[in-house]
């Protein structure tokens, strides 16, 4: 008997694996690919670097495009998947892959950035060793000249913002917090198969809890600078004794809050301390004037 069902996120937050987890758990072997127009063999790890990405999704992006695969694996025979991608992941485009998703009945997962950890989504993952790469740095600023390219990324009026504006109302299907998905990921995959009414294969379970694991560990040193990153400002501007390893790029990031927080600037600097004490010796008030739009954005981002 076919069950389709659908997933939706803005973010890049754990999608693929969770799609990759609901054919894992309920014991697939394979799927149907939509691109290929045929099964394709399930792999018993999806687990990249930082990512999941052994395992490839159905990810259409207009909405004609979803509702033909919508179509297409309605019409298979065994549990089929759709994960469209909301390209640059506009409200407005999420909001049509959803309308698609309700017009055919179909359940959705839709999997949403927690509040709080925007800067989660400002870093790419899925080149290999670029854990800390701000997407800032390797998208938006091809800069050559490393300082430069530092002072953009400290002086961006933008940086921290979420660059898809608020989180959209989402009223259908299932939400998922995705520092739920991070934290906890067997009890909130557990909440995942119930809604979509499936049932978890007691030996499917016991090989997915490692690599679970495995693909959390990949990206918790983010998320643990996420959600530790204001405090590391913090100390500094108190001048804390708190030990500091930070990479180039979460240095950049801390001196961006110094900047727009307690209004500091670092000092020229050969090598970044590693102590917060040793950092504060190294502030000075900020020279520069703040634009209005670096006004809006210190207010847009709480400070």
């Amino acid at each position: 008997m076919n069950k389709t069902i659908g997933l939706v996120s803005r973010n890049s937050v754990g999608c693929t694996f969770a799609e990759w987890s609901i054919f894992w758990l309920s014991g697939q072997t394979e799927y149907f690919n939509v691109r290929q127009g045929k099964p394709t063999t399930l792999t018993n790890n999806p687990v990249r670097l930082h990512n999941s990405h052994n395992h490839h999704t159905n990810n259409p992006e207009s909405p004609f495009d979803i509702r033909r695969a919508i179509n297409i694996l309605t019409q298979q025979s065994s549990l089929t998947s759709l994960y469209p991608s909301p390209g640059f992941n506009s409200n407005y485009q999420c909001s049509e892959i959803i309308e698609c998703f309700f017009e055919k009945n179909i359940p959705m997962l839709y999997m949403k950035l927690s509040k709080g950890y925007e800067l989660f989504d400002h870093f790419i993952r899925y080149i290999p060793n670029s854990t800390s790469s701000p997407l800032g740095f390797l998208v938006n600023n091809n800069e050559s000249d490393p300082y430069k390219w530092r002072q953009k990324i400290i002086l961006d009026n933008k940086f921290l913002s979420n660059p898809f504006g608020e989180e959209l109302p989402v009223n259908y299907g299932l939400t998922v917090e995705s520092k739920d998905f991070w934290h906890d990921t067997e009890t909130t995959m557990q909440h995942i198969m119930n809604y979509f009414e499936l049932s978890i294969k007691k030996d499917r379970l016991e090989t997915w809890i490692p690599i679970a694991k495995q693909w959390v560990n990949g990206i918790m040193p983010l998320i643990e600078f996420v959600e530790a990153v204001d405090g590391i400002a913090d100390s500094i501007a108190n001048g804390d004794d708190k030990p500091l390893n930070l990479t180039t790029d979460q240095q950049i990031v801390v001196q961006h809050i110094l900047l727009f927080k307690h209004k500091l600037l670092l000092k020229n600097y050969e090598k970044f301390p590693t102590n917060a004490k040793d950092v504060y010796l190294l502030l000075e008030p900020n020279t520069h004037k703040f634009s209005n739009e670096q006004l809006e954005y210190m207010h847009s981002i709480g400070f």
